[in-house]
């Protein structure tokens, strides 16, 4: 009993204030209770969708290596800046030789790929 007097109070109060939100504009859907409350705008927010998409980041990922694309990113590397990368150019990035390994491993069979289909 305790427990439906308290969630009632709680519909309550919370119909008190979806009335009052509703009221401010005149649109009391759920999706636009939702929208408003939100503390930020959609735009501010950051998006990877961006990096995502790129053929470095499934490269990178199909690697095992996603933890490092935003080493990368900064870096501005590309697919094509990637299959011109060296051992050298990985230690300068601080890429830990683990990894290291494993992406000069991937290039170099992507490169044996391009080159005999």
């Amino acid at each position: 009993s305790s427990i439906t007097a308290t969630l009632g109070s709680i519909a309550t109060s919370g119909s008190e204030g979806d009335s009052a939100r509703a009221s401010s504009n005149g649109d009391g859907s759920a999706s636009s209770l939702v929208h408003r409350e939100d503390p930020w705008e959609e735009e501010d927010l950051p998006s990877d969708d961006e990096s995502e998409a790129t053929p470095v980041y499934l490269f990178l990922a199909a690697t095992g290596l996603i933890d490092f694309i935003p080493t990368f990113a900064k870096e501005h590397i590309d697919m094509d800046a990637l299959m011109l990368l060296t051992e050298e150019d990985l230690v300068h990035m601080k890429l830990p030789i683990g990894p290291r390994r494993k992406l000069l491993k991937a290039i170099a069979e992507r490169k044996e790929a391009i080159n005999d289909p």
